[in-house]
């Protein structure tokens, strides 16, 4: 069975992940799927080049700025809509998967 996390270009949502040393966070900025660093205490509220950093930008010049981040057989993906019928529709034609790293 998959599950997924969907990110879009609204901004309000974001993954923030931390192992108590170091945080991160994955977001929509604009239609780009982003993966930042934060550097110091201030971290996300601060500066970005001061406080965070930006570690990786997933674009592609056909995405609706939607993405989906989750686990399917027996892999972590990354998936972006293509269009407006997007994750309702099928690959490749309304979504396509960007990346992928197997689990087992």
């Amino acid at each position: 069975m998959a599950q997924y996390t969907i990110l879009d270009s609204a901004g309000t949502d974001t993954i923030t992940l931390t192992d108590g040393t170091s945080t991160f966070r994955v977001q929509v900025r604009s239609t780009d799927l982003c993966f930042d660093e934060a550097l110091t205490a201030t971290g996300f509220l601060g500066t970005e080049g001061v406080d965070w950093i930006n570690l990786s930008i997933s674009t592609l010049d056909s995405g609706e700025g939607q993405f989906r981040l989750g686990a399917r057989g027996a892999a972590w993906v990354i998936d972006q809509a293509k269009n407006k019928t997007g994750f309702s529709g099928s690959s490749p034609g309304d979504w396509e998967n960007i990346e992928q790293h197997n689990l087992t």
